[in-house]
């Protein structure tokens, strides 16, 4: 499968002051540095994507060899072409990128033999700060990521201290990407293929559970009934997996703030979080509903988008010996924490 990324000038966001005509960089010239064209076409699709910006993917048409290994999308470079191809035509546009589809990781991940190193998201290291206050006081954490990926969020963890946590399991839908995650990270991390929306491991035994962008992924569907329903099944599936006082903690580039500030305008759609967190708690208040559910959106950095949410399961008890009643996903507070920076464990 050949990957194609349309970088054009109507769809990037109206305050992008450095817009290039894709005309630019696909007609340059052969000869041209490689390593400018790589730097040219990884600013702009950066660009695009800090700001949820729409790029375009094509199926079935040809890169040129240095366009080609000038994409980048959270660490995973598509194949190299060869040579005999370079003079194809280079796109036409036909679908929307499919970050949704399995297909498109599995190529993606089989196509290339080397790790880039660069993260879309939030390192380990970013996110720590969030995640010391949600494990267990009294005993080392099982912690489980979803949609890991090439670039899991547990190795770095481990590294930062091991002591706290006890098991720790990558989890893919791509059995290349997982292939790969194992060649590279330390035997303590368990990596396998599993399904986010099912994955098939014993309910309530784990402390925490990581997504890093599969729900902006899911979200990007064509259908935006069938991404909902994905996110959903997600969060369903979390809320089965998770021990009382366990969390689900999603990164994503959805900015809540925007509808939880309270100054009353309505969020742009490319930044809407709302339908994210609606289709989680739906979930989540399935999978188990007569749990306590809350949600925490929290903004690491102003400047930058990604943002992260922490969906905390407790306990409800009952009263008079009678069991409370289900929770419904209307019923459940979402506050927004800013400000606040979290202490790590002491070594």
């Amino acid at each position: 499968m050949c990957v194609c990324v349309c970088v054009c000038g109507k769809r990037v966001t109206k305050g992008w002051e450095k817009r290039r005509d894709l005309k630019e960089i696909s007609h340059t010239n052969p000869e041209e540095n490689s390593q400018q064209k790589l730097g040219t076409l990884h600013h702009l699709y950066k660009s695009l994507k800090r700001r949820n910006s729409k790029t375009w993917i094509s199926s079935g048409t040809r890169l040129s060899p240095p366009s080609a290994r000038s994409f980048r999308f959270r660490g995973r470079p598509p194949p190299t072409l060869p040579s005999s191809e370079a003079t194809a035509p280079l796109f036409t546009l036909r679908m929307p990128i499919g970050y949704a589809d399995p297909k498109y990781w599995e190529a993606l991940y089989s196509g290339h033999d080397r790790e880039a190193v660069f993260e879309w998201y939030m390192s380990a290291q970013q996110l720590s700060p969030l995640l010391w206050p949600l494990l267990p006081a009294a005993r080392p954490a099982d912690v489980l990521e979803m949609g890991c990926g090439t670039q899991s969020l547990l190795p770095g963890l481990r590294a930062l201290h091991a002591a706290s946590f006890r098991r720790l399991l990558a989890t893919d839908l791509s059995a290349a990407g997982i292939n790969k995650l194992a060649a590279t990270v330390d035997p303590t991390i368990e990596c396998a293929v599993a399904d986010c929306r099912s994955t098939g491991l014993a309910a309530l035994s784990w402390d925490l559970i990581l997504d890093k962008a599969t729900c902006d992924a899911l979200l990007t569907q064509g259908s935006s009934n069938k991404g909902h329903a994905d996110v959903a099944a997600l969060g369903r599936e979390a809320a089965r997996l998770l021990r009382a006082g366990g969390c689900l903690v999603v990164v994503t580039h959805a900015q809540p703030e925007l509808h939880l500030c309270g100054d009353g305008e309505e969020p742009p759609p490319e930044h809407d979080a709302r339908p994210l967190i609606d289709a989680l708690l739906l979930g989540v208040c399935e999978g188990a509903p007569f749990s306590h559910w809350s949600v925490e959106a929290h903004v690491p950095d102003p400047d930058d988008c990604p943002r992260v949410l922490i969906l905390r399961k407790r306990e409800r008890r009952s009263s008079r010996g009678r069991r409370p009643p289900p929770m419904a996903a209307r019923d459940v507070r979402c506050r927004l924490v800013e400000g606040r920076v979290a202490q790590g464990p002491s070594l």
